[in-house]
């Protein structure tokens, strides 16, 4: 059973370290990523961190990339993007998570995401087929992809998907809506799975933000969004859609 929940890469690993415990020669060759060819320089320095060890290199041609315009505007008003393209939007104490069946949603974070979406295409002009939307909660995905298309007069509506689903893909612009709130001790699922977490934190090429509650990442005591935690809001790249807000006006 609990196989299930492993990644082939996952598996091959342990069955190598037991294989090697055992005396036996190991059966997979396993290769660790050395070089990325996608993410910009400082949101691959926070994936390296997390999960290679600071060993992931960014190759010449990414850190010679040209500075899109939106990221060149979007500075202006919010000075931390000189530092990192990595952003934190903090929900605060506003925002609550909502059971519908076995799934989660926030619509809160919803109404932020989407206010969001819009700054990015109506007012930087970001081409909505640039910006990529994912979640891993189906509840959030559906009310994230509905609220899109009721509130939205883009020619084409970004994508909006599951974390598992964009496992493989890549876009400008990722924008992560982790849904969970801090209520005290609790389990919190998918952002707990490391391999779920490094895949939605490296499919950006040029912006990522991710929205949620700071005190999860700094208090649900899970090393790995402690790491983010220390790694991006711990460093004064944060936000509030306040700020935004008064930055860039409003919708």
């Amino acid at each position: 059973m609990g196989g299930l929940n492993r990644s082939l890469l996952e598996r091959a690993t342990l069955l190598n370290s037991q294989l090697a415990a055992a005396g036996q020669p190991t059966r997979f060759k396993i290769s660790v990523l050395r070089e990325q060819h996608r993410m910009h320089q400082s949101i691959c320095e926070v994936v390296s961190k997390l999960f290679y060890s600071n060993r992931l290199v960014t190759v010449p041609m990414v850190l010679n990339r040209p500075v899109p315009s939106y990221v060149g505007k979007l500075m202006l008003g919010l000075p931390s993007l000189c530092k990192s393209r990595v952003q934190f939007i903090d929900g605060g104490t506003e925002a609550k998570e909502e059971a519908d069946g076995t799934s989660l949603f926030n619509e809160k974070e919803v109404s932020n995401v989407v206010k969001m979406t819009k700054y990015l295409v109506n007012k930087l002009q970001v081409p909505p087929a640039s910006i990529s939307i994912i979640t891993p909660y189906e509840a959030q995905r559906r009310r994230l992809s509905d609220k899109l298309q009721a509130e939205s007069d883009f020619a084409a509506v970004p994508s909006v998907g599951n974390v598992d689903g964009i496992q493989g893909q890549q876009n400008e612009i990722v924008i992560f809506s982790t849904v969970r709130t801090y209520k005290g001790s609790k389990k919190y699922e998918f952002l707990a799975d490391e391999g779920r977490l490094c895949v939605a934190l490296s499919r950006s090429k040029e912006l990522l933000l991710v929205f949620g509650d700071s005190l999860v990442f700094q208090n649900s005591g899970i090393q790995a969004l402690k790491r983010v935690y220390d790694l991006v809001i711990g460093k004064g790249n944060t936000q509030t859609m306040k700020n935004i807000a008064r930055n860039f006006g409003r919708e």
